[in-house]
């Protein structure tokens, strides 16, 4: 997963940033992974967060590393 997600950072960081664009972009990186069912920038996101508080990110920390204004979500 951490691969996949500086791959696409590195190839797709230079791209303007609107919603649109960046739905664009996780769209055809799924399909360029083979990945069936839906995939959208919050899935990675969640992924994301689920991926690090696994990993033992407290959850002050992992608040602070996705931008979240209430400790109850990172705590969930």
């Amino acid at each position: 997963m951490e691969l996949c997600l500086e791959r696409f950072t590195d190839q797709y960081d230079a791209f303007p940033r609107s919603r649109t664009a960046v739905n664009r972009r996780v769209t055809a990186a799924a399909e360029a992974a083979d990945i069936d069912g839906r995939v959208y920038p919050d899935c990675l996101r969640a992924t994301a967060a689920s991926y690090h508080a696994h990993q033992g990110v407290a959850p002050v920390s992992l608040q602070a590393l996705m931008g979240w204004s209430d400790l109850a979500t990172a705590q969930k």
